[in-house]
């Protein structure tokens, strides 16, 4: 029931925001590719409107990151798409994120070993599924599997960085400290 109140007017969306189904959270590819369908758009029209290449629209439709340039252009890519279909950008850019979100927790629950073996049980010659926001993610973990428990251990770029600048501090006092006691040694006493 609504109240009227003095000087206050409900003002209501005509559009409302298209939310994804509640029943899990689409890729957002196959979400604008479902906004892009409701519209009655093809592929080729949208190359058009947004420059994209039609390639490049069908790879983010399928989830295909890796055919991609690389994570910024995957992000930029998805947010144009969303803008020319008049959808929220975040909430695509949101999608990409809950994508990531659950394949890394599937990944981590699964264990390096089983990672292994689903990587090798694609068909041979197939690329490899890889999403954008890991991409910079997987060079930086093969680094630190490779140095095993110490990669778990090892400081903050940032502490690191300090402790470095603390040592040459106190080098540089250090020497001068030596420098000057050396002159007053050297120094004839009157």
């Amino acid at each position: 029931m609504r109240v009227p109140i003095p000087g206050l007017r409900i003002v209501e969306d005509p559009e409302p925001r298209e939310e994804p189904r509640a029943g899990g959270a689409p890729s957002p590819g196959a979400y604008l590719r479902e906004q892009r369908l409701r519209r009655g758009l093809s592929l080729e029209l949208l190359a058009e409107g947004t420059k994209i290449p039609r390639a490049s629209l069908e790879a983010l439709e399928e989830g295909r990151y890796e055919a991609l340039p690389g994570p910024v252009f995957v992000k930029g890519f998805l947010r144009c798409y969303a803008r020319s279909l008049e959808v929220d950008g975040d909430l695509v850019i949101d999608l990409l994120y809950e994508e990531e979100r659950a394949r890394v927790r599937v990944e981590h629950e699964a264990g390096p070993a089983s990672a292994a073996v689903t990587a090798t049980a694609a068909a041979p010659g197939a690329p490899r599924r890889t999403s954008a926001a890991s991409l910079g993610l997987e060079i930086g973990s093969r680094a630190l599997g490779a140095l095993g428990a110490l990669g778990a251990r090892l400081p903050r770029a940032n502490f690191l960085m300090w402790i470095i600048v603390g040592v040459l501090v106190f080098g540089a006092v250090f020497a001068v400290y030596v420098a000057a006691s050396a002159q007053r040694i050297a120094s004839p006493h009157s």
